[in-house]
């Protein structure tokens, strides 16, 4: 039998953290499924090492570091050439439960007006911690979130936006909007690409019976305390002018005035926290985040 879905990593410089996701993940049952990883041009021999201790999976190797969304897209675009009927963008730093793709996969298959779904995702080791019940939008003051609770009922749930940690879609609904915007790199894609499906008429559903377990901050922290602590730099220059880009493009006319106010304000504190701690390079990439955030194009 085929397989119906496409499982796609992204791996960078992070050997431990890609094997164990793959050990785990091939434990799933109930649904044919293969394994796409994407190589960001690691230098750590973390391909090397992978390829030689799991031979099933399928390697794709970027020539230079493409980004989240770019490395993703990689992946995405073999799983639309080979026809995979769904694909699942999972995080290289998770451990799942062993039916939480056949949750996820049932799902679509039985409510066709839903073009993708998450799973409930928990912090790990803390367990009993949620790092994302659904992504949701105060289209007030701009703040894209992630709910960290969740009631003791297990119904699926309507979503904003779905992260990109664990998205499943259709790749039906990839044809029709597209992949990641590769201009993000990193950070807020998944809001992006969560809007677009929603425009497109589809729904977003949370799957709380479809549980994994994210050790979060794999890329995005380096693995010694520096200067300027563990998050690097680029990450608050992301993450502060996609913020902007995800205002401009996908708020109404209306709500764009108060939640450029809330972000300003709060890219102030931001920047006076940094100047406190004396962290110059989070300083100037936080500046040059927010300039950047309009006065460059995001399409």
């Amino acid at each position: 039998m085929p397989a119906r879905v496409a499982i796609i990593l992204l791996n960078w410089n992070a050997y431990f953290h890609s094997r164990n996701s793959i050990q785990s993940i091939s434990g799933l049952n109930e649904i044919v499924f293969d394994i796409i990883l994407v190589d960001n041009a690691s230098t750590d021999d973390s391909l090397l090492k992978l390829k030689e201790e799991f031979p099933y999976v399928q390697f794709i190797q970027a020539s230079n570091n493409l980004g989240f969304t770019g490395g993703n897209n990689v992946g995405i675009k073999k799983a639309l050439e080979l026809n995979y009927e769904y694909v699942l963008l999972l995080n290289n730093d998770v451990f799942v439960d062993l039916n939480f793709l056949y949750l996820l996969v049932n799902y679509l298959d039985f409510n066709q007006d839903v073009g993708a779904t998450q799973p409930i995702i928990y912090h790990h080791p803390d367990r009993y911690k949620i790092w994302n019940g659904g992504g949701k939008v105060n289209r007030v003051i701009g703040k894209i979130d992630s709910c960290q609770y969740h009631n003791s009922e297990n119904f699926p749930k309507e979503i904003d936006w779905i992260s990109g940690c664990a998205f499943m879609v259709r790749t039906s609904v990839l044809n029709q909007v597209g992949l990641f915007n590769e201009k993000y790199f990193a950070y807020y894609e998944d809001v992006d690409l969560s809007f677009r499906i929603r425009e497109a008429g589809y729904k977003l559903m949370l799957i709380p019976s479809s549980v994994i377990y994210h050790i979060g901050g794999g890329s995005s922290n380096t693995p010694e305390k520096r200067k300027e602590g563990y998050l690097s730099p680029e990450v608050h220059y992301y993450n502060t002018r996609n913020h902007i880009w995800i205002i401009r493009q996908w708020l109404k006319w209306y709500e764009k005035p108060t939640a450029i106010l809330y972000h300003a304000l709060y890219s102030i504190s931001l920047t006076c926290y940094l100047l406190l701690r004396f962290r110059w390079n989070k300083l100037m990439a936080v500046t040059k985040g927010f300039i950047h955030g309009f006065t460059h194009n995001y399409q």
